[in-house]
């Protein structure tokens, strides 16, 4: 994982070494969405950040319906999110 106070979605994508394009179609997302992602655009659906997250968690050898409050802090900083909303989002079926 990531160990910057306050980790990007970048960030964790560099860091789990993929690209916008492999990150994209592993969430089975445009690389459009996600580069709105990246640059801090609003109006992104709850599934498409479960869906990356999914993703990101994998590559860090993490389950992301069990993540611990670090973890799921490092998450939500890099979504803006509530991580008491993300824990939500990761763990409803």
């Amino acid at each position: 994982m990531v160990t910057t106070p306050s980790p990007t979605l970048k960030t964790l994508r560099e860091a789990a070494a993929l690209t916008q394009v492999e990150l994209a179609n592993r969430a089975g997302i445009a690389r459009s969405t996600l580069a709105r992602v990246e640059a801090g655009e609003g109006g992104i659906r709850s599934s498409t950040i479960r869906a990356l997250v999914l993703v990101l968690a994998s590559r860090f050898n993490q389950d992301a319906t069990r993540l611990t409050s670090r973890e799921l802090n490092e998450y939500a900083d890099a979504f803006a999110v509530d991580p008491e909303w993300l824990e939500i989002v990761l763990t409803d079926p």
